[in-house]
């Protein structure tokens, strides 16, 4: 009785494996996919690219839509004619790819600058503030330097920091430079970073009853010498010697700096000031505030004052506080050193009655 079971089994399986066996499918040439290593080309006049289409595999031909501005060779390098937009086209039997081709005039760029700086490479900037530094190519289309091809650095980060954006942000007092380079050419620009800048740039310094102004020594006014300062040291040529922390150092008796205000209230202002001396004990530095005129007696709005030595020549500012008396107006406040023999930081001006 097995025996039959068994042979039943295996002639019903047969025709199954027959159905299999016979069975068929449809098949459909799938066409190849063309590509090339660019997409678009930039080139100057007279300039030549090669471009590579792919897959290696498939021979290919290649064609000028636009020779009259761009050219291709037979093996692919496409050479910019005259100005305008063009393509080339890489062929294998009934697909292609297109390759869209920018021809320019090249208009070399000979130098840049900063956009919003007068001759006076120089910001002021008070801490935790930032600012968008704007630069201008020379010429303006001049287009010979990759876009990609700058950079921006800060000489000292923890004074100062500029993105790649040229955004500049005070982190602590001082006075230090950031540079921008594009290609070949560099410019740099110093940074002040004091605890506040209460003006627009190259105006004055506003000073009322409504809230204290604060600026550091070395934001006196530009104009050279005889206009916004005075400096014997010579140690920064021609201009008083501003050093990292953003002071004035190597300051000497005759020296004096000025600083445009706009007075909105007149009256008595308390004025602090701030330094310091590494100078031996006796060795006082004595200053005083004059309207227009340095060390003429009649121009004196402040009493001659003086500033101890206090063991250092940085980093240990100490206060010393004057009266000074002013009118209404705008007017040249000038620090006059008698005996100069500090390093000196920042000025505070506080109405006081």
């Amino acid at each position: 009785m097995k025996k039959h079971i068994v042979k039943i089994m295996m002639l019903l399986a047969v025709p199954a494996l027959a159905v299999v066996s016979c069975d068929s499918y449809d098949r459909t040439e799938v066409e190849p996919t063309v590509t090339v290593d660019h997409n678009k080309v930039t080139l100057f006049v007279g300039e030549s690219q090669a471009l590579k289409a792919s897959p290696a595999t498939l021979s290919f031909t290649w064609e000028a839509m636009n020779p009259d501005i761009a050219t291709v060779t037979p093996d692919g390098v496409v050479t910019g004619v005259a100005e305008g937009a063009a393509s080339v086209v890489a062929k294998a039997g009934d697909v292609s790819f297109a390759v869209e081709v920018i021809v320019q005039t090249k208009v070399p760029i000979t130098g840049v600058k900063f956009r919003d700086l007068d001759g006076e490479e120089e910001y002021e900037l008070a801490v935790g503030n930032t600012l968008n530094v704007v630069i201008s190519q020379i010429p303006s289309g001049g287009n010979d330097i990759p876009m990609t091809d700058f950079e921006w650095w800060s000489d000292d980060e923890n004074i100062a920091r500029v993105s790649q954006a040229g955004v500049v942000k005070g982190i602590n007092y001082g006075v230090t430079k950031v540079h921008y380079r594009r290609g070949e050419y560099k410019i740099e620009a110093q940074v002040n970073v004091g605890k506040s800048f209460p003006r627009t740039k190259g105006q004055p310094f506003v000073l009322s009853k409504e809230a204290p102004t604060t600026w550091m020594f070395n934001a006196y006014d530009r104009g050279g010498r005889g206009g916004g300062y005075e400096d014997y040291s010579g140690r920064n040529g021609d201009t008083p010697d501003t050093e990292g922390s953003g002071n004035i150092g190597y300051t000497t008796n005759g020296e004096w700096l000025c600083y445009t205000i706009d007075v909105k209230d007149a009256g008595k202002y308390k004025c602090t000031v701030t330094g310091t001396s590494g100078n031996g004990a006796g060795l006082r530095g004595n200053y005083q505030w004059y309207i227009d005129e340095p060390n003429v007696e009649s121009a004196a709005v402040s009493p001659a004052f003086q500033m101890d030595s206090h063991g250092g020549w940085s980093g240990n500012w100490l206060p010393v506080t004057t009266e000074v008396t002013l009118e209404a107006g705008v007017q040249r406040l000038i620090f006059y050193m008698h005996n100069g023999a500090h390093n000196l930081f920042d000025i505070t001006f506080e109405y006081a009655e």
